[in-house]
């Protein structure tokens, strides 16, 4: 690709800023540099312009969650009795995995999200051995979260956080940055947890934990009851979980930051919503996963009211369920059609937003990533749409199969048919 180039489409959707009919995307070297009326078409060069016919451009997708490394767990565990029997079933199955299946699961499911339009994920890595090496292997921008459990007030910490120095000294593109992820309020300790945010607090990393996932966490902390709190009883201490909710255990711990994404919180009460808008951390729902669960209803109305923004990720996809007759695969664009299915009042650009500029914000990457603004990089999606309607918006959300051409860094990954050879 030329390192000047112009793209033109039916529809250019910047996000931040309103539609452009005919709009042209002028990208140099990495960088978008401005989106154009059709009007300046006939001043731009015509050597280095490109016409994507009945297309839309977007920015590329943020996935604000996922597991890479479960990629290939894919219906191997059919959708549980409860939550902690779930948390059995997956730790047998990790056990049983090689490093190198965790590896090629990850790869598998990085190609997924790129062919389905995802430029950049927050990713759980769950075997820190495999980054920052297998993160070069994909032209995804990964922010790769250092996932630890720690049940006993161990050294974890300082392990944690000495990985966390090493990595970054490594870090040597800005593809790829590291964050960390306390796996869980029922799986770390407060005294972990303090210990991270005193230690974590002159840094700017991304910091993402599971909470307030399933029923049976907030009967543990809330009620000190459940299948959860017997099975954790005998490993670790239960002094905490005297009607705190989980939310509350993280507040009071410290952590909560701008930069802090909370993940599920499908189990949350108006003290938590307060407490997180407060905060000014960001909650990641999973649609898919949610529905696997049949958890209760995600508390839109709570986090909407208290200002709390919402980005959608894909977890893994050991927590979806597929139609025998369809492949299993990581999409932000069936999350999207999923979230607007339970929630038809929230109008098709806001979920969008909310894999765009909403967890570009949350991650750090405001005006760099999730929207095709001066400065911002260029990494974008064409979509060509059957039908389109006059909402591009709209029309975006009704993509059933979308195949998508994708750009990241100003690189074609996934041409568009009208630039294949």
């Amino acid at each position: 690709m030329l390192s000047s180039f112009f793209l033109q489409a039916q529809n250019v959707v910047p996000v931040t800023c309103p539609v452009v009919p005919r709009g042209i995307v002028e990208v140099r070297g990495n960088r978008v540099v401005a989106v154009h009326p059709a009007s300046e078409k006939r001043r731009l060069p015509r050597n280095r312009f490109f016409d994507l016919g009945e297309s839309i451009v977007i920015p590329g997708l943020i996935n604000a969650h996922c597991h890479l490394d479960y990629t290939s767990m894919a219906g191997v565990i059919p959708p549980p009795s409860s939550f902690t029997s779930w948390i059995h079933s997956i730790q047998g199955l990790k056990r049983d995995w090689t490093p190198q299946d965790f590896r090629a699961s990850w790869l598998e499911g990085a190609r997924m999200l790129v062919e389905s339009g995802v430029t950049t994920v927050c990713d759980i890595e769950s075997v820190w051995d495999l980054v920052p090496d297998i993160a070069q292997l994909t032209p995804l921008r990964v922010i790769s979260c250092l996932e630890f459990i720690d049940l006993s007030h161990s050294a974890e910490a300082s392990r944690l956080l000495d990985k966390l120095t090493q990595l970054q000294r490594l870090e040597t593109s800005h593809k790829w940055t590291v964050g960390i992820s306390p796996h869980a309020p029922y799986s770390t300790t407060p005294i972990l947890l303090r210990a991270l945010a005193k230690a974590l607090k002159p840094l700017q990393n991304t910091v993402t934990m599971h909470i307030g996932e399933s029923a049976e966490e907030w009967e543990m902390f809330k009620l000190q009851s459940g299948p959860m709190h017997e099975w954790l009883a005998p490993q670790r201490s239960m002094k905490t979980c005297a009607g705190k909710s989980p939310v509350q255990i993280v507040s009071d711990s410290g952590i909560l930051s701008p930069s802090f994404l909370g993940v599920h919180m499908n189990y949350i009460d108006r003290a938590d919503a307060e407490a997180f808008g407060k905060s000014g951390a960001s909650i990641v729902h999973c649609p898919r996963s949610h529905a696997y669960f049949t958890h209760g209803e995600f508390p839109l109305d709570l986090a909407r009211k208290n200002n709390i923004p919402v980005c959608l990720g894909t977890d893994s996809l050991a927590t979806v369920r597929f139609p025998k007759t369809k492949a299993p695969s990581l999409c932000l664009f069936a999350e999207m059609r999923e979230f607007t299915r339970k929630n038809p009042d929230v109008s098709p650009r806001e979920v969008l937003e909310m894999t765009t500029k909403t967890p570009a914000r949350a991650l750090g990457l405001n005006g760099q990533a999730g929207t095709l603004s001066k400065g911002a990089f260029a990494d974008l999606v064409v979509l060509r749409v059957k039908t389109p309607a006059s909402d591009p918006y709209e029309a975006l959300l009704s993509t059933e199969d979308p195949r998508p051409g994708v750009m990241i860094d100003g690189n074609w990954v996934v041409p568009p048919p009208e630039l294949q050879p």
